[in-house]
């Protein structure tokens, strides 16, 4: 009898308390593609959770970051994804990424990463000659703050679904002219470190959407000359200024390799180039890096 009590109470046990693998179910599960960033570097926030999100808040260098559901698949638990970028003209350090996270069921996650930023040695800046009409728009600020408003307010997007699939591929073909990040000097004075990447080419080369996505602007600016925006999905916006001619409608879905336009110099330029930009939650980072995903 006592033998035949004691197994009903160890029975009585396993059934009431719950196994060491269900208490070791960690409601948020973190990771990171890098804590060691290069600038222009992507970093990307993946969040496994045993329970949909109900708020976050997540900083980096100051800057705030959404986080995005990934759909769901049957029997996993819920996938959240950002993209980050660290600006390029913050300097060389680490710096604090801090998650503050609550699920639905309330269960709450906190953490703090260090990521450290390094910029590369300083290379020979870059120097940029205008004639006499473009010298003059260079110095025009009242319409450079105003197409900087428009755009801006462009790369603040956040579209909760992605378009993009894979790596992206190169718009044009040609020569890198000026890499991302580079200083450089226009001989009107102003010193600006380049927001994107450079493709020089002759007029008329074709420019091709670089990854599917969205037209959610396609103008002629004085200064950015004739350019178009696309909407990738989750906080990713790409750029493409001084071309000669555009073929996108705002609000038109483009596939990876569809022609948007053709080089030219219109804008602020000094020769026939496209201007390749990639905007990360409103923070630019190197898309060549984009093609190497």
């Amino acid at each position: 009898m006592k033998l035949r009590s004691t197994i009903a109470l160890a029975l009585v046990c396993l059934l009431t308390i719950p196994s060491i693998a269900q208490s070791q179910i960690r409601p948020v599960r973190v990771e990171l593609s890098k804590q060691y960033v290069r600038m222009g570097d992507t970093i990307r926030l993946d969040l496994h959770t045993t329970k949909p999100i109900k708020s976050t808040h997540i900083t980096l260098a100051k800057r705030t970051f959404e986080v995005f559901q990934t759909p769901k698949k049957p029997r996993t638990r819920y996938h959240y994804v950002a993209y980050m970028g660290v600006s390029r003209n913050l300097p060389s350090g680490k710096y604090k990424l801090r998650l503050n996270i609550q699920l639905k069921n309330n269960q709450r996650h906190k953490s703090a990463h260090t990521i450290t930023v390094v910029h590369p040695k300083s290379k020979k800046k870059g120097k940029v000659i205008l004639n006499k009409k473009k010298q003059a728009l260079s110095t025009d600020r009242k319409t450079l703050r105003k197409e900087s408003k428009i755009i801006g307010q462009k790369f603040r997007t956040k579209t909760p679904l992605a378009y993009f699939e894979g790596s992206f591929q190169k718009p044009a073909k040609g020569r890198m002219s000026s890499a991302f990040g580079k200083e450089r000097l226009y001989n009107s004075g102003i010193r600006r470190r380049h927001a994107g990447t450079d493709i020089a080419n002759k007029i008329g080369t074709p420019i091709m959407a670089p990854n599917h996505g969205r037209i959610i602007l396609s103008t002629f600016f004085d200064v950015h000359g004739n350019t178009v925006m696309i909407d990738h999905g989750f906080g990713i916006v790409s750029i493409y200024n001084h071309l000669s001619e555009r073929f996108a409608a705002e609000g038109q879905l483009v596939r990876k390799g569809d022609i948007i336009g053709r080089m030219g110099d219109t804008g602020l330029t000094s020769g026939p180039h496209l201007h390749w930009g990639l905007s990360l939650q409103n923070l630019r980072v190197d898309p060549l890096k984009w093609t190497k995903r």
